[in-house]
């Protein structure tokens, strides 16, 4: 089970050296028009989960509107779900978005107050996208839903 969560930036995590010790997943996020990082995996890597969508966490009327089919999206939060249902054996989840700052941290956070109940040093140290973060929330405690997380 995943109790251990790193967020880096791009830069960041396509200069490690992918020496990683524990069996882990990785979500990798990138901007729409970005190409995908280009990172180092190995033997303790269970799965990569690929994602673009923008760094907003609202529509401002009138500005960026084309930008809002590129948010994140309840179905994104969803295929994030099952894929941490999908690798039970996990131990640690990493995640990057460009800068490390708002998207990745907010998966984290969600992930990890799921998983662990807590989520306050992500709040502390980063700035998590707030709609990254309750949709990834919503998502999981929709009624209906069954997730095998927690």
């Amino acid at each position: 089970m995943i109790n251990d969560f790193v967020v880096y930036s791009r830069q960041a995590i396509e200069a490690s050296n992918g020496q990683r010790t524990m069996p882990h997943i990785i979500v990798s996020i990138s901007t729409p028009e970005a190409p995908p990082a280009d990172f180092i995996t190995n033997e303790n890597t269970l799965g990569v989960l690929r994602m673009w969508f923008y760094d907003l966490d609202r529509v401002i009327e009138g500005y960026n509107d084309h930008l809002e089919p590129g948010m994140f999206q309840p179905s994104q939060a969803k295929e994030i779900l099952d894929f941490v249902n999908a690798h039970p054996s996990a131990e640690r989840f990493i995640v990057h978005c460009d800068a490390g700052m708002s998207r990745s941290p907010a998966v984290a956070a969600a992930l990890s107050k799921i998983l662990v109940g807590e989520d306050d040093g992500f709040f502390k140290q980063y700035h998590p996208n707030m709609r990254v973060y309750r949709t990834i929330l919503e998502e999981h405690y929709a009624p209906g839903e069954s997730s095998c997380l927690e």
